[in-house]
């Protein structure tokens, strides 16, 4: 079915289909063609916060949603604030996001536990909120389940989240997530944004992340990366910053520039990980252009194969080039 029209109300837990539900909830068919307004958090083209697990498949939201109040974070073109697992599939939203809270996506803004997404796609003019921002996935708060992104594109003009420097990050698939135990995985995905701006730990496909395996397969990301804080500022056209045990990425790629507030000196960036404190990364037949200082950041064991010639550098920063 169709749901259409202007939601609006002066509380959260708002959804273009459904507010808040208790107990399994499975979506599959449906339309929504709504501008959605609330006065608080957990609002999402679908349903602003659902309690247990959660299928959203073959639904399609296209509207602008805006959120402001005391508490307006967990925004999402799809579902706000999932509990439980979640498994999202052919799905997309069109329409712009403009809120003043945190954990915010354009298909998932916050969420705890097992994430699937596949065959996705987000297209709009701004995606805005005050920290932890994915043009997908917003914030993974503390959760060690595994998070599976797997064809998603997004095309959006500007990914903006430039308020707070604690828990930052902004990426063009996946804000912050962060958990010692964390296992992430992202397959051909691409993140077109003109404007990707933050304050530190940016990066263009996944802005900050911790846990213990990270492994990205033909991801690309394509625009500009603007760091706004004028004190001190990390960022990479692929991972901002990746505290991860080990770090793998194949066939990736990247036509970035990224530009700094701060003094020259305050500025470090790369063209993969940026401040990675890892024990492995893995890199295997990725090119980057316009990359900066280095192909690569702080990792203990390096192994980088198959690499165009686009990387000017393959060198640690600090070692010689």
């Amino acid at each position: 079915g169709t749901i259409g029209g202007h939601h609006k109300s002066n509380q959260a837990r708002v959804g273009g289909l459904l507010g808040n539900t208790y107990g399994e909830l499975t979506v599959d068919g449906c339309t929504v063609k709504a501008n959605i307004t609330s006065k608080g958090g957990r609002t999402a083209g679908v349903c602003g916060f659902p309690n247990a697990a959660v299928s959203v498949k073959n639904t399609t939201v296209e509207g602008d949603i805006f959120a402001d109040g005391t508490y307006s974070g967990a925004i999402g073109g799809i579902l706000g604030q999932p509990l439980g697992a979640t498994t999202i599939e052919n799905c997309s939203y069109k329409g712009d996001i403009n809120v003043t809270g945190e954990g915010v996506g354009g298909i998932v803004g916050w969420y705890h536990n097992t994430m699937t997404v596949k065959n996705v796609s987000v297209v709009g003019s701004l995606i805005k909120g005050y920290r932890a921002l994915g043009g997908v996935l917003g914030y993974n708060d503390n959760s060690d389940k595994e998070i599976k992104v797997e064809n998603a594109y997004v095309n959006v003009t500007e990914l903006n989240a430039r308020k707070n420097t604690e828990k930052p990050g902004v990426g063009g698939i996946i804000g912050r997530a962060t958990h010692t135990n964390l296992v992430i995985t992202l397959s051909d995905c691409m993140a077109v944004v003109e404007n990707l701006v933050g304050v530190k730990e940016d990066g263009g496909v996944i802005g900050s992340v911790q846990g213990k395996t990270l492994t990205l397969e033909r991801c690309a990301f394509v625009g500009d990366i603007i760091e706004a804080n004028e004190s001190i500022a990390a960022a990479a056209t692929m991972v901002g910053v990746a505290k991860m045990e080990a770090v793998t990425m194949t066939d990736c790629y990247s036509i970035a520039q990224i530009y700094f507030a701060a003094a020259e000196e305050a500025g470090t960036d790369a063209a993969v990980i940026h401040m990675g404190e890892m024990t492995k990364l893995t890199v295997n037949d990725c090119y980057m252009v316009e990359a900066f200082t280095a192909f690569f950041t702080y990792a203990d064991d390096v192994n980088v194969t198959g690499t165009p010639n686009a990387i000017e550098h393959k060198n640690m920063v600090g070692d010689a080039a």
